[in-house]
């Protein structure tokens, strides 16, 4: 009797296992998909597609920087309108202590609009840059602070590129007087001391 039972579920067992394999399985969907195959599985509801449109025609639109604030005409922040220096210093960091200089110097550098047009007078360390080329085409002027740990600068530039004064030597001591600027170029916006020469100490 066990024998034929036996049998029997062997002759079922067989019967399920063939039919199974008899069907035709769908394929399984890719798991990699491109970027351009994501995008066109995507959908968007005309009412989310019409608020996305209204959002980007109601977006400010924002004025490109100028390349100078003292001049906002200029299309290179290295060659301006001619700029004159009032006597009359608004910041003198060259009488205030390496920390003080150090401190002020650092809110200048943060909160640079407030003080474009202002005449400032700083001494500190000549450190010239080079261009792609090799040649000198940026200055710097260096401020420490009382440990000599920590350093700031700020580049400085005259207002044309036809008033040329002695370049001083690297980290040599140098005084500036110049009219603070915030200038634009290449996609940056930095600060920048217009000067009509350089005083070395």
């Amino acid at each position: 009797m066990k024998k034929v039972l036996l049998s029997i579920l062997l002759v079922v067992s067989f019967l399920l296992l063939t039919s199974c394999g008899d069907k035709t399985e769908a394929p399984l969907p890719s798991a990699t998909l491109t970027l351009e195959e994501e995008l066109a599985m995507q959908t968007m509801s005309p009412e989310f597609q019409a608020a996305l449109d209204a959002l980007n025609q109601n977006a400010p639109t924002h004025p490109p920087t100028p390349a100078s604030a003292l001049d906002p005409s200029a299309t290179d922040y290295r060659e301006i309108a001619p700029i004159t220096i009032s006597p009359l210093i608004d910041w003198d960091l060259s009488r205030l202590s390496t920390t003080m200089a150090f401190g002020q110097l650092t809110h200048m550098l943060m909160y640079p609009e407030t003080y474009v047009g202002k005449t400032v007078r700083m001494k500190g360390v000549y450190r010239p840059a080079p261009d792609s080329e090799g040649n000198i085409a940026y200055h710097f002027i260096i401020i420490y602070d009382q440990a000599a740990c920590c350093e700031l600068g700020i580049e400085f530039a005259t207002s044309s590129r036809s008033i040329v004064f002695p370049i001083p030597l690297p980290d040599a001591q140098i005084e500036l007087t110049g009219v603070f600027d915030l200038c634009y170029d290449v996609g940056e916006v930095f600060p920048c001391l217009r000067v009509e020469g350089v005083t070395l100490l």
